[in-house]
């Protein structure tokens, strides 16, 4: 689902659209590129917020979750996740591949590096 976020009065304001999970509409695709996909994983993980330990926040208590790069092989995005965080690890993977798909047209699917780092019970899952 999208909303809009109308912006000044008058009727002369911008308006921003922005899909859930996804970047604003108001960004144009990236091209696939490894540069890209590293960049669109930066961006989801501030777009997405709490559910990563990108802040001091959610550092100070125990929210600790990255997602970066393994591989990119034409269209196919590798991603590990690494540390805690506020959502079950699947539904982290599931909104960074939807942001990654929305931001790069051309990535055809995000997979994880190993299906144990899907595991939410895992000790080296919930490391700090």
């Amino acid at each position: 689902w999208c909303f809009f976020l109308a912006g000044g009065g008058g009727g002369g304001g911008a308006v921003a659209v922005r899909c859930q999970d996804g970047p604003p509409l108001d960004k144009n695709p990236l091209d696939l590129s490894e540069d890209n996909v590293i960049q669109a994983i930066e961006e989801a993980k501030q777009t997405l917020g709490t559910i990563f330990g990108n802040s001091a926040e959610n550092q100070a208590i125990g929210i600790t979750g990255d997602c970066t790069l393994v591989d990119l092989d034409g269209p196919f995005v590798t991603v590990r996740l690494q540390g805690r965080f506020w959502h079950k690890r699947a539904d982290v993977l599931a909104r960074v591949e939807n942001y990654l798909m929305m931001r790069l047209p051309e990535i055809i699917e995000v997979s994880i590096e190993d299906p144990k780092q899907l595991d939410d019970e895992l000790p080296e899952n919930q490391q700090k």
